[in-house]
C-alpha cells in the first residue's frame, strides 16, 4: 500500500499577533520561535503590517483578543487563491 501525498497539502507558517507583557502593546510572533517579529503599540498598525508581510506566502495569521485569547484566523493561502 502506498500512501500518496494529496495536492491539498501543504505547509504553512503561522504567525501570532498578540498582546506583549507590560507596556509593549502588541507583538507579532513567528510559531514555534520566540522572537518576535514586530512589535507596536496598537493593534491595528500591527495588523496592517502583518498583511504586507504575509500577502502572497502560504502563511496564516492567527489574531488574539487582549486576554491572548484566539480571535481569528486568517489565511492567506487561500486569499490568493480566490
Amino acid at each position: 500500500m502506498a500512501l500518496q501525498m494529496s495536492s491539498e497539502y501543504s505547509l504553512k507558517q503561522r504567525y501570532f499577533l498578540e498582546p506583549g507583557f507590560g507596556v509593549n502593546g502588541w507583538v507579532l510572533r513567528k510559531e514555534g520561535s520566540n522572537s518576535i517579529v514586530k512589535k507596536a503599540k496598537y493593534k491595528l498598525m500591527l495588523l496592517y503590517f502583518a498583511e504586507n508581510l504575509l500577502n502572497n506566502q502560504k502563511a496564516e495569521l492567527r489574531i488574539c483578543d487582549s486576554n491572548g485569547l484566539l480571535e481569528e484566523i486568517i489565511d492567506f493561502e487561500k486569499l490568493n487563491k480566490s
